[in-house]
């Protein structure tokens, strides 16, 4: 029987849990780029430490595309999220630092961030369930969604045989949190190249994300996805995950099945010749998932496609990353 007062606070236990849930969830991944705590003190420490102890923020710029380590961003997005801290906070911490330390081109650009947090809410305000629509506030209807389950699940449990893809998934499956470069590469994986409903793939984030809002989430999949505002950025995945996993250090991390794969082949393993995938033990459809084959790196007709598409997309305001 649960107590009931206003001042008590329930166990986990008494929310039904048993022993052994709760301490799988209180059990931190060796390999998260942050062990995040919960509770106004632990955030307000972290705030502390990332702007004021470590000056991180001096280097948010240069760092804030990577995938390893605890400093390349700030890391304080869970408590937002839950209102542990607020974004006041955060703003007035940081210009604190510049009267302090001058202000430079990494503050101005971590302070543009949270006014991309702002500008979320205001959208989600101003369109509000037109937000949750399969083509957006545009009504960009050229978009032809699909709804494949198996690859839905496969997108999902980080089996989709795109290392780069596959290592997102995984932390964030395993941690609940995920780079920001990383979260706009799966989005733009699952919709633009496996042509995937964008919704399943925010309800996804939605369940997973210890710093979920529904705001951020979804202007995040609707930019992602080419239906929200401003310019389409498309990403071409293979490149991201040459450019931003430069070594496969993040790939290896998560996917340990690969840490023998050659750094040649390390980003497009779907094309590891036979004798070496008998060699380094990495047997694709055995050891490793072999690649779905609807998207353009690996399917000549999808290729030829993108290609035809590549005119009209320029009308229509695409830009290719």
């Amino acid at each position: 029987m649960m107590k009931e007062s206003a001042d008590y606070l329930p166990t986990l236990t008494e929310f039904g849990f048993s022993k052994e849930e709760i301490l799988k969830a209180e059990k931190h991944d060796s390999r998260t780029c942050y062990k995040f705590v919960g509770g106004e003190d632990m955030g307000l420490k972290r705030l502390e430490e990332y702007i004021t102890e470590k000056r991180s923020v001096r280097h948010y710029n240069d760092t804030r595309n990577n995938l390893i380590g605890s400093e390349y961003s700030s890391k304080l997005s869970p408590w937002l999220a839950n209102g542990s801290l607020s974004i006041r906070e955060i703003y007035h911490k940081t210009r604190e630092f510049e009267k302090a330390h001058g202000a430079s081109e990494s503050t101005k650009v971590y302070i543009d961030e949270l006014f991309w947090r702002d500008f979320n809410r205001f959208w989600c305000m101003r369109y509000a369930n037109k937000v949750f629509s399969p083509y957006g506030i545009y009504d960009r209807e050229y978009y032809d969604w699909n709804t494949d389950q198996e690859i839905v699940q496969r997108w999902r449990e980080g089996r989709t045989g795109m290392p780069l893809i596959d290592s997102l998934m995984r932390d964030m499956n395993a941690t609940g949190f995920m780079p920001n470069r990383g979260r706009m590469i799966v989005a733009c994986y699952f919709t633009m190249d496996l042509k995937q409903d964008w919704r399943y793939g925010a309800h996804y984030f939605e369940e997973k994300l210890i710093d979920h809002d529904v705001q951020s989430n979804y202007g995040g999949w609707s930019f992602s996805s080419g239906i929200g505002p401003g310019r389409v950025l498309v990403f071409n995945s293979l490149k991201q995950s040459r450019d931003f996993d430069k070594e496969g250090k993040y790939i290896k991390r998560w996917c340990p099945e690969l840490k023998a794969a050659p750094l040649s082949y390390i980003h497009d393993i779907w094309n590891l010749p036979k004798a070496l995938q008998k060699s380094t033990g990495i047997v694709l459809g055995e050891a490793y998932p072999t690649v779905i084959k609807c998207n353009k790196y690996t399917n000549p007709e999808v290729a030829k496609k993108e290609k035809r598409d590549k005119a009209e997309q320029r009308k229509l305001g695409f830009e290719k990353k």
